[in-house]
């Protein structure tokens, strides 16, 4: 482990090369590469990157091998002795347990063409700058160009609860595509900036089922749960839509599974090392099929925890299949749900039936504002009990 982990490329590093004529994009390496480097930063040890990610608090010194031994000397205070140690995945090595932007886009800088501008290049490479051993692209990536009749249809189907006039988020957000040749040389400029500095670049899949279909049939509404707490929860703004729903067909499901493959196959091109599976808060099919809020199904996608977590693991498989071991596949679920959907012990189950088909698991709370930065949420660590009670049952 000494010998294949390395320390990981610092600012100063970089400045040496920043006076040379290397361009990106028609930009300056200093100018593409500067800012504070104060990306926020997600990390690892509240998730499932390793067995051992959430250190103990006591005094006694880590026992990580060799990586541990030449880690930099820490104060006894520090509650996550761990958290700046190499971490091996695969035939990878984290430079870090830090992971950056994990489902969270800055879409209001990115412009109307269909791959990343010098603002958003520079905001992912500062985030590998600042320190992220794996830097996730939140903006959606497909092989499709963004067109009007995309926005005005995300609209309709995602309406604005608190602010109808206004529309909603999803409206805002510029699809990068992946078989547009110069969109994939902009795309590969920029994993490359994040490559840069010793960091691993993934993006969020586009998981979107066809419009008019859900995993079940009917409506959207999720049973046990009245309209007023879903709206509180966004299950409204995550899923589908309100709309009256067809039952999406076992070969829709494997057509959804076919197309993300292609796009892991085409981001790989691009440089990407990994992809973000969103299957939490019954957002995507994936989510939806996980929890029994939404899915109603009888066939082999419904019933037990073995069914209801199927497509997703043919998923991560149909993605190791087409682009290798060494592409990383993460999957993000809710480490519970609300009452009538999936408890803590059944979220470590999926964990256990995910392993050896996922590489990382990104638990996070149930709905998008019970995890944003911005939230009002007093604790100081609110959704490390999920993954605690995960590892308690056995979770690695």
């Amino acid at each position: 482990m000494e010998k294949e982990v390395k320390n990981d490329p610092q600012p100063g590093a970089a400045e040496n090369h920043e006076e040379a004529s290397h361009k990106w994009g028609g930009v300056s390496r200093r100018t593409f590469l500067s800012g504070t480097g104060g990306a926020a930063l997600a990390m690892a040890a509240t998730g499932l990157a390793g067995s051992r990610v959430l250190a103990q608090t006591s005094d006694a010194p880590s026992t990580e091998g060799a990586a541990a031994a030449a880690a930099p000397k820490t104060s006894k205070s520090l509650k996550y002795p761990n958290l700046l140690l190499p971490y091996k995945l695969g035939n990878h090595v984290l430079k870090n347990r830090m992971i950056g932007t994990t489902g969270t886009a800055p879409h209001l800088i990115v412009g109307p063409e269909p791959c990343p501008n010098e603002a958003i290049m520079a905001g992912y490479a500062n985030a590998a700058r600042a320190g992220a051993s794996i830097v996730i692209l939140s903006q959606p990536i497909k092989i499709h160009p963004t067109t009007e009749e995309d926005v005005l249809k995300l609209r309709a189907e995602h309406p604005n609860l608190a602010n109808p006039d206004h529309g909603t988020d999803a409206g805002h957000f510029t699809w990068w595509d992946l078989a547009n040749a110069g969109a994939q040389n902009l795309m590969s400029q920029l994993t490359e900036a994040v490559h840069f500095y010793g960091s691993l670049c993934f993006w969020k899949a586009e998981l979107r089922p066809p419009a008019g279909y859900d995993v079940s049939g009917g409506t959207t509404q999720e049973h046990g749960v009245s309209t007023a707490k879903q709206e509180t929860i966004g299950a409204g703004m995550a899923g589908p839509g309100p709309m009256a729903k067809k039952e999406l067909t076992e070969e829709m499901l494997q057509k959804i599974i076919e197309d993300v493959t292609l796009q892991c196959a085409l981001g790989k091109e691009c440089g990407f090392d990994g992809v973000w599976l969103h299957c939490g808060y019954r957002g995507s099919p994936g989510a939806r099929l996980l929890s029994p809020l939404t899915n109603r199904r009888t066939d082999k996608y419904g019933g037990s925890l073995e069914n209801r977590a199927r497509y997703t693991i043919e998923m991560c498989d149909a993605i190791k299949k087409r682009c290798g071991q060494d592409f990383l596949v993460m999957v993000m679920i809710s480490g519970e749900e609300p009452e009538g959907g999936y408890t803590l012990d059944d979220g470590a189950e999926f964990a256990k039936l995910f392993t050896g088909h996922a590489d990382m698991l990104d638990v996070k709370a149930d709905g998008g504002s019970a995890n944003a930065p911005d939230n009002w949420i007093t604790q100081r660590t609110p959704n490390l009990y999920m993954t605690a009670h995960y590892k308690k049952k056995g979770v690695t």
